[in-house]
């Protein structure tokens, strides 16, 4: 398995990851996602603040992702991370994917000096696959709104 980041280039690797989302999600909520369209893959895969790994076998299938985003702060450490996405195929899970994953994103914060990662898990089995990867709850956190203009 090889795990490495996206990069320009990568655009079909991109929107095959859309589709092929209900493979990568939970079995009672995952469906396929429409891809971005051809300017707008190009402006993520080339976005410093965008960081998106993907794990191959040694066919080119794409059997995990992660995708993180960089954060500014206007205080304390410079940067922090946001773990935004992991998901592993269906097919493949309980093999190790996402802990390589996960530490082949340790490792790129270590180059960068960034400390810390923040995640949010949403279920009892992300919660514990984050807790076997080093991350600890902190305080109760508090409810989630959007609003979309």
């Amino acid at each position: 398995m090889q795990i490495r980041l996206l990069a320009p280039g990568d655009e079909a690797m991109l929107a095959q990851l859309a589709r092929d989302d209900a493979a990568f999600d939970l079995a009672d909520r995952g469906s396929p996602q429409l891809p971005l369209d051809e300017a707008d893959a190009h402006e993520y895969l080339t976005d410093p603040a965008v960081l998106h790994w993907v794990a191959l076998e040694e066919d080119g299938l794409v059997v995990g992702h992660l995708l993180c985003h960089v954060q500014r702060r206007r205080s304390g450490a410079a940067q922090e991370l946001l773990l935004y996405e992991i998901g592993v195929r269906d097919t493949h899970r309980r093999r190790g994917v996402g802990t390589a994953l996960a530490d082949a994103m340790a490792r790129w914060m270590g180059y960068r000096g960034i400390r810390d990662v923040w995640v949010l898990g949403d279920n009892a089995d992300a919660v514990a696959f984050y807790e076997a990867c080093g991350f600890t709850r902190d305080d109760v956190q508090p409810t989630q709104l959007s609003r979309r203009v």
